[in-house]
């Protein structure tokens, strides 16, 4: 499908496009392609190829930004200064990993909300990746991570996070 007022539909795509290249690569299946635009900053304009009618076409689409639309039991950063401050949070629900991409059974608290300079921004998170693990500890629900990172003692932050189905470590100093 494409949603209303998305980048997509302002380059034209329609519903039943098949996407056979981005940005000059090939697109193998969903997860690549949703990895392809998760991996591209947005206002960059990226070439996409596609099949429709039984015709190749291609299409100039500027990546945008996905829009979270709801935040149930929002977490605003820790008070005290360290690797995690800057960064506001909300649980992950089954609604909100659809929008972004993911299997309903995931599980973890989306980054709503990253301070321009944080410890978060410098490690290169985004809002809208979800943390799966805290210092190696599964995060299913926003009580988890209240309750992990009051227990946290280091000075750096081991994160395993989820950006649309692509995941993978970041240390927070």
């Amino acid at each position: 499908g494409i949603i209303k007022g998305s980048p997509a539909e302002k380059a034209g795509l329609k519903r039943g496009d098949i996407i056979t290249e981005f940005n000059g690569r090939e697109v193998s299946d969903v997860g690549s392609f949703r990895n392809s635009v998760a991996n591209t900053y947005p206002g960059k304009k990226v070439r996409i190829r596609f099949f429709r009618g039984g015709n190749y076409r291609e299409t100039e689409v500027i990546v945008g930004e996905q829009e979270i639309t709801a935040q149930p039991r929002r977490f605003i950063g820790p008070a005290k200064r360290d690797a995690l401050s800057g960064m506001d949070v909300f649980e992950l629900s089954k609604e909100i990993s659809k929008q972004l991409g993911l299997g309903p059974d995931e599980r973890g608290v989306v980054i709503a909300r990253i301070e321009p300079g944080s410890p978060a921004d410098r490690a290169g998170l985004r809002r809208g990746d979800v943390i799966e693990e805290i210092e190696q500890r599964p995060i299913k629900s926003l009580a988890e991570f209240k309750e992990t990172i009051a227990k946290i003692a280091s000075q750096d932050v081991l994160l395993y996070i989820n950006r649309g189905g692509r995941k993978f470590y970041v240390v927070l100093k």
